[in-house]
């Protein structure tokens, strides 16, 4: 009898097994437009509510390759980044701020119309204008593409990188600017599984690396950690004020800084 019962536990069990293993349909690879839209909706300015990241900082390392004399090069440091929405007759402004912390100190700021990139070794901060940039300019700067992360379809072509996913299963994309650059030949993004298969819920940071080659295949990692989503960032911390003895150079003297 109780070999009889054992028999039938089995059976049952066994049955479960099967049902529940059926039940696993595997898991359905995103299409390409999804991982596209986890990548932007967060920053459109149409986006409200719990999904939109209005502002966001992040630590970052970078390592970039110089081709022509085979070096890396490494940096670290502290990005802030704000989107102002338009208002009234006034469009949409990103603000930002990078601080290298290493090798050596710079900082990149921009109030969403001036650009100031401070080098402190030479006492000079290089300042300029976006607008004397000019907007497709600014669009392929590997800088500017992370500020325009709501809009990466209009100024790029966008495909699965080779192959699709990292090993730790987040998504990788390949992006082709859609006009000649002097600065970009691709970028490549590690977007968060987390991001892709989110449904409602906290906003998820998107980006995890970001690959930079430009057309002369020097190479530029980028690397986000401890990010930050919606901090309260006063806008005081996107306007530059110029140390005391440091000399101020303009496009007419340099180029665009930018």
């Amino acid at each position: 009898m109780a070999w009889h019962r054992l028999k039938i536990f089995l059976t049952i069990f066994s049955s479960l097994i099967l049902l529940l293993v059926a039940g696993e349909a595997p898991a359905q690879e995103p299409e390409l437009a999804h991982v596209v839209e986890a990548v932007e909706a967060p920053f459109r300015p149409d986006t409200s509510g719990r999904q939109a990241i209005a502002s966001f900082e992040a630590a970052f390392a970078q390592q970039s390759m110089i081709a022509s004399l085979e070096q890396s090069q490494q940096g670290s440091g502290l990005m802030q980044v704000k989107f102002v929405p338009p208002e009234k007759e006034a469009p949409a402004k990103v603000r930002f701020r990078w601080i290298y912390t290493n090798p050596s100190r710079q900082e990149i700021v921009s109030d969403g119309e001036t650009v100031w990139v401070y080098l402190p070794e030479n006492q000079q901060v290089l300042q300029s204008s976006l607008a004397e940039v000019g907007a497709g300019q600014a669009q392929e700067n590997p800088l500017a593409f992370i500020t325009g992360l709501g809009n990466l379809s209009e100024n790029f072509t966008l495909s699965w990188a080779n192959p699709r996913q990292d090993q730790d299963g987040n998504y990788l994309l390949a992006l082709a600017p859609k006009k000649p650059s002097a600065m970009v030949q691709s970028l490549r993004l590690a977007v968060a599984k987390e991001a892709v298969l989110s449904r409602g819920g906290e906003p998820v940071f998107p980006l995890r690396t970001v690959e930079i080659v430009d057309t002369n295949d020097n190479r530029t990692h980028l690397t986000f950690a401890g990010v930050r989503i919606n901090p309260k960032l006063a806008d005081r911390r996107f306007t530059f004020q110029v140390p005391e003895g440091v000399e101020v150079v303009t496009p007419d003297q340099f180029g665009p800084a930018f």
